[in-house]
């Protein structure tokens, strides 16, 4: 898959010097139009796993491969934004408790996210649990899906104003 080879590029060329993952804390102005990307790609895969289930909720194969895509995708999304984003809006409003305490919640609110997504996707890529849970499947994965949603929309209008 194209979009994940290049989000791994990307996190690859800004740490290969590195021995350990350095903090960013420089401005990097194609960052936030880099995120805005990301979202629709994700968002891409997430309505590729909604078809594939509607058209055939047997093919627990295809399913599993896109939930593992996906996973994939917002993990490598999530470790830039962490490195990139948090890290400089950290050194940049340090000192300014309001906008500290405004990024730290948001990270914070990711972190459940990011745990919420991972629930789901051990449990449906898990076959037996895949098969007792087909019936919910649909639902789980709306409910994913207006999480992830309004998290894109609450970062695109709000939080990415900060990094400038």
């Amino acid at each position: 898959m194209g979009f994940i080879k290049n989000l791994l590029n990307k996190f690859k060329k800004d740490s290969e010097s590195a021995k350990e993952i350095k903090v960013e804390t420089t401005y990097n102005k194609q960052l936030i139009e880099n995120f805005k990307h990301d979202h629709q790609e994700l968002l891409k895969i997430f309505g590729e796993i909604q078809e594939s289930f509607k058209s055939d909720n047997n093919a627990h194969k295809k399913v599993v491969n896109l939930l593992n895509d996906f996973k994939i995708a917002l993990e490598i999304h999530l470790m830039i934004e962490d490195n990139k984003l948090y890290s400089y809006l950290g050194e940049k409003y340090g000192s300014d408790d309001i906008h500290k305490a405004f990024v730290e919640d948001i990270q914070a609110e990711m972190t459940n996210i990011a745990k919420e997504v991972m629930f789901f996707i051990r449990k449906y890529t898990n076959r037996q649990s895949y098969d007792n849970n087909i019936d919910n499947f649909l639902s789980d994965l709306d409910n994913i899906g207006e999480v992830l949603v309004r998290r894109i929309k609450m970062e695109e209008e709000k939080l990415y104003a900060l990094y400038v």
